[in-house]
């Protein structure tokens, strides 16, 4: 009796342990037996006004079933079953909202993952900078004409570009006049001092593109010959990160893609687009090449709509599919005629479906509809700029 209690206790372990004859546990059992793992990131940004859609992803066997614990803006729900988190924030919801999502599945220890959702504000501004004159002018979204400026950030050597970090509430000015980019509250006015200043960001020439990428804390500057990589947050001189050497004596423009981890480059002088992986450095082998974009200055990028908006300093821009590849002619999808012009800079806005930009000659800034194409009309006209040589969009 003994003996034969002994094996039924013996074949109970292998059936609970999945073990085999020879004690090696069975792959069916091990399989079973995956505590859940939390594999996404911990962040995310979502708009006013715009739906916005975020997946957790989790691994585990069984599979994992979530849960949600902190406080989130009005319009947007999480789902507890599939991980995602999704909807439309409303107005007034604007700020950060720290939360901590936990994937369970039966197997411990549960997965917890500390998480920021930032809610940023809908588009409702336009930041110039004006070469000629000195200043930022901060402008109402829909100005038309010879409007009035809401704000003027004075006093700057040469303003010819700006950057608006939406999540940090910040403005980049880069400043030719003194190799500088001047770091300010995004509500900055009049003589308000910079929150920071970068310093000694011309190694090589002219400093045209600038980009701001607030997800990896990193600030994208094209310098002629290379495209330098700083953080963000940096005070003092410009130590890079990584320099990506553009192979060119005219790297202009510069977009930036984080979600799909890709950096765009126009180069003027072979009037060619480059597209990068976001973290290059040193030489680096584009992922793909627009060519013949015969001018190509200013860059931009429509993550809803999968597009890419290229200026150039001729009396066009031109829309491609963001992964165009190969031959301009092939692969442009519209083109936006403005005679006698120098359509050096664009910006874009989703939310309003519109497309900025700059006729620096002129001085003036045009807004057209998104789907704009041949020789269709501006929607409004900024006039009474001096050098409009950078240009963005903000709160």
């Amino acid at each position: 009796m003994k003996k034969r209690l002994m094996l039924l206790a013996v074949a109970l372990i292998m059936s609970l342990t999945g073990c085999t004859g020879d004690g090696t546990p069975t792959p069916d059992v091990w399989s079973m037996v995956v505590a859940p793992s939390i594999t996404s990131v911990n962040k995310a940004t979502f708009t006013e006004g715009t739906g916005g859609t975020f997946t957790v992803i989790a691994s585990g066997h069984p599979d994992p079933t979530f849960s949600l614990s902190g406080t989130l803006p009005t319009g947007v729900t999480f789902n507890t079953t599939s991980g995602i988190l999704a909807g439309t924030p409303e107005t007034g919801t604007a700020g950060t909202y720290p939360l901590t999502f936990t994937a369970s599945n039966g197997i411990f220890p549960n997965a917890t993952q500390n998480f920021t959702l930032t809610v940023i504000e809908v588009f409702s501004e336009l930041f110039v900078a004006d070469e000629g004159t000195g200043n930022v002018y901060v402008l109402n979204r829909t100005a038309d004409g010879l409007a009035g400026p809401l704000r003027t950030i004075t006093g700057l050597n040469m303003p010819n570009n700006v950057a608006v970090d939406r999540v940090n509430n910040e403005l980049f000015v880069m400043c030719k006049g003194d190799d500088t980019i001047k770091v300010f509250s995004r509500t900055a006015n009049g003589a308000d001092p910079p929150l920071r200043t970068i310093d000694g960001v011309n190694s090589t020439g002219d400093i045209v593109g600038m980009v701001v990428d607030p997800v990896n804390n990193e600030l994208f500057v094209a310098n002629n010959t290379t495209v330098i990589v700083i953080a963000r947050d940096l005070d003092g001189p410009a130590a890079a990160l990584r320099t990506i050497a553009t192979g060119s004596d005219k790297a202009r423009g510069v977009a930036l893609d984080t979600t799909n981890n890709e950096l765009f480059v126009a180069d003027n002088t072979t009037s060619e687009i480059y597209v990068y992986e976001r973290t290059a450095d040193g030489i680096p082998t584009p992922l793909r090449t627009i060519t013949g974009v015969n001018g190509v200055q200013g860059l931009a990028l429509d993550l809803v709509n999968n597009e890419l908006i290229a200026g150039t300093t001729n009396d066009y821009f031109s829309v491609f599919s963001r992964t165009a590849n190969g031959a301009a002619a092939a692969h442009e999808l519209r083109r936006v005629t403005v005679a006698g012009g120098y359509l050096g800079v664009v910006a874009v806005n989703t939310i309003n479906n519109e497309l900025l930009v700059t006729d620096v000659g002129r001085g003036l800034i045009y807004a057209f509809d998104r789907t704009a194409n041949d020789a269709d009309p501006p929607l409004r006209t900024i006039t009474g700029l001096d050098g409009p040589r950078g240009i963005d969009i903000g709160p």
